[in-house]
């Protein structure tokens, strides 16, 4: 039992000597991973996306004569929750009435990424906060994807 006058209690933490912190995250993971052994049904693998997106509704963009779609203005401010190669969810402290919205990704470099993305459900997800999920119908203003090339001296 660990008393107040022990060295290796300082306040409210414990320090244990020759455990490395890494380790015992690694296998906080590894049990989380482990304990979820059910099948997900989804056609593409998800991944995490907690970063903030830019989000218009599409009945407030522009559309030009060729068919392409502009954000127009500042947009509003939402929570990326996941991303797949066929949609994602976020949070807004609203439900969304709209059907379609235009999302802007950051992107290095360029101008942002911005996809026309359909939205299929919405629902309360605690913390006064609506998660809403959808998925890309296509993408918008984008130029292809040209990888870097490093330039030697």
């Amino acid at each position: 039992m660990l008393t107040a006058t022990d060295p290796t209690v300082h306040g409210f933490i414990v320090e244990t000597p020759g455990v490395e912190v890494r380790g015992i995250v690694q296998r906080v993971l590894w049990n989380l991973q482990t304990s979820h052994s059910c099948v997900e049904r989804r056609r593409a693998q998800r991944h995490a996306y907690p970063y903030p997106l830019r989000l218009w509704l599409a009945n407030a963009c522009c559309m030009s004569i060729d068919g392409s779609i502009e954000a127009v203005g500042e947009g509003t401010v939402v929570m990326g929750k996941h991303l797949a190669t066929g949609g994602l969810d976020f949070y807004t402290p609203q439900p969304i009435a709209d059907r379609k919205v235009v999302v802007s990704f950051d992107s290095e470099g360029d101008s942002p990424i911005q996809v026309l993305v359909e939205l299929t459900w919405c629902r309360f997800g605690g913390h006064g906060m609506y998660l809403n999920g959808g998925r890309f119908l296509r993408a918008l203003n984008t130029k292809p994807h040209v990888p870097r090339q490093r330039v030697e001296p």
